[in-house]
């Protein structure tokens, strides 16, 4: 599929699209050894409080397997309404003990859904049930949005409707998709036999603008000398 993106054969109706992007980047991710991919990425998410520098992270976690599930149907016992999260991440640790963590992704869009039927707290009620039936814990939700800064409309709207339920907010973790070409440029320092598809990932992205401000490029001379400019009167 990445070959045909890159190659301009996917309808433009469809490419770049959320779910599109999102089998990409967290396809990746599946692919790469955990310590890699997915142990790097939960280091560059951004949770309570979000003040630059300062914001919270998920703790270093020692990744012995994991398994990466897309569009999960949740519904928990008991649980008055499902969800379906756009990526599951189940991760066992070298302990032995299990965490599992929720992705929401939207380009476009926004969260949907008002107090209990608001999306993220929809994913994170349903996830920590069903991380219970697994006897794991559910440790957050990541909210990826393309956004240049947080979205703090959407979360601070999340955050409120799980409050109602007596359910910490901080679950809640945020990044942008302008973000994952320097973390998988980081990854491919590292990548060694996996860096020709981290590559392709990145061109992706690239193609799809998603990335910040790069600076201005140097425009290119014919000489280094000053050029000169004269008009002649005719």
């Amino acid at each position: 599929m990445i070959d045909a993106i890159l190659k301009g054969k996917i309808s433009r109706q469809v490419e770049g699209k959320e779910d599109m992007l999102t089998s990409i980047t967290f396809g990746i991710m599946k692919l790469l050894p955990a310590h890699l991919g997915i142990a790097k990425l939960l280091q560059n998410v951004q949770g309570l409080p979000w003040e630059v520098g300062t914001s919270k992270k998920f703790p270093p976690l020692e990744i012995d397997s994991m398994h990466i599930d897309f569009w999960p149907w949740w519904h928990g016992e008991g649980v008055d309404y499902g969800a379906e999260p756009d990526v599951a991440i189940l991760l066992t640790l070298n302990d032995g003990n299990k965490k599992l963590i929720a992705v929401e992704v939207k380009r476009s869009s926004s969260i949907h859904g008002e107090n209990e039927r608001n999306q993220l707290r929809r994913q994170i009620v349903n996830g920590m049930v069903i991380a219970r039936d697994q006897k794991a814990e559910f440790i957050g939700l990541i909210y990826v949005t393309e956004h240049f800064t947080i979205p703090v409309n959407d979360i601070e709207i999340s955050q409120m409707a799980l409050a109602r339920s007596e359910i910490n907010s901080d679950l809640i973790y945020w990044m942008s998709w302008r973000d994952f070409i320097p973390l998988l440029r980081t990854i491919n320092k590292e990548a060694h036999s996996y860096k020709k598809v981290v590559e392709d990932v990145i061109n992706c992205l690239q193609r799809w603008r998603l990335f910040r401000y790069q600076g201005f490029t140097t425009p290119k001379t014919f000489s280094d000398e000053p050029r000169l400019w004269h008009f002649i009167r005719g």
